[in-house]
């Protein structure tokens, strides 16, 4: 699949998450377990598929557990699909434990610091996405657009900007939503958007491989997406001596 680097440099202010009623009236913080992030996938999938999910989301197993990142790796979140024959007989989810649990935000003189608010906004957009591929079977990454270049869907490539995230939080959770298989044609998620008023599905040149499931090939496979992150400032020190992360992430 295509590697794309997007700068996500954590900027965001506390004002922001604070004034935005779009993501604050629905998102509360929370501490980073990622079964936290599935009970609330399942409240959101309450109102686009009804209870559709509910069994194939009580079967998902998620898992916390070091996939390296804090050794020098770079996959912080997965989705591993198991098939037989091209059909999908298992589903889990994990994260990264370290980066979970390192996430950081800068306080109000620009310091970098430990834990939410942004740690919660790309902790949050990391698991839908890998919760997209896993319990909503979208295989493809959406590469769409909005007209100010930010991606258009938690499922690019991309990770979603933060503040982007927090501002049209209900744009991004309906396209998630109505671009899924499972959506029911011709229905209206609860902010009036249908399918054909939500950000289109635009695929990502060069994609394959877990795009799809063979049913031609025989026995069992693991296919897997990865959430990958490096901090490119990693030897880098700020004016006071203090590390500043530059942490860039995307999605394969």
């Amino acid at each position: 699949m295509r590697k794309t680097l997007f700068n996500t440099l954590f900027l965001i202010s506390s004002a922001i998450l604070q004034g935005c009623g779009s993501y604050d009236e629905e998102i509360h913080f929370y501490a980073p377990r990622v079964e936290v992030y599935k009970e609330k996938f399942q409240l959101e999938s309450n109102d686009y598929v009804g209870t559709a999910l509910k069994q194939r989301l009580s079967i998902i197993d998620t898992a916390e557990a070091d996939l390296g990142y804090g050794g020098g790796g770079q996959v912080v979140a997965q989705c591993s699909l198991k098939t037989i024959n091209g059909r999908i007989t298992g589903r889990l989810v994990t994260v990264d434990t370290t980066f979970f649990k390192d996430t950081f935000d800068f306080d109000e003189r620009g310091v970098m610091v430990a834990g939410a608010p942004y740690g919660e906004v790309l902790r949050h957009s990391t698991v839908f996405h890998e919760f997209g591929h896993c319990a909503l079977d979208r295989l493809k990454h959406n590469c769409a657009s909005k007209p100010n270049g930010y991606p258009a869907s938690i499922m690019h490539t991309y990770v979603v900007n933060s503040s982007e995230f927090v501002t049209d939080y209900r744009r991004y959770i309906d396209e998630l939503f109505i671009n899924s298989e499972i959506f029911p044609k011709g229905a209206t998620a609860p902010s009036g958007a249908t399918s054909e008023t939500v950000i289109p599905f635009d695929g990502c040149a060069g994609e394959s491989g877990t795009a799809s499931l063979s049913a031609s090939v025989s026995g069992e496979q693991t296919h897997t997406f990865f959430t990958k992150c490096v901090d490119m400032n990693k030897h880098k020190n700020s004016m006071d001596g203090r590390s500043v992360p530059n942490i860039q992430c995307w999605h394969e």
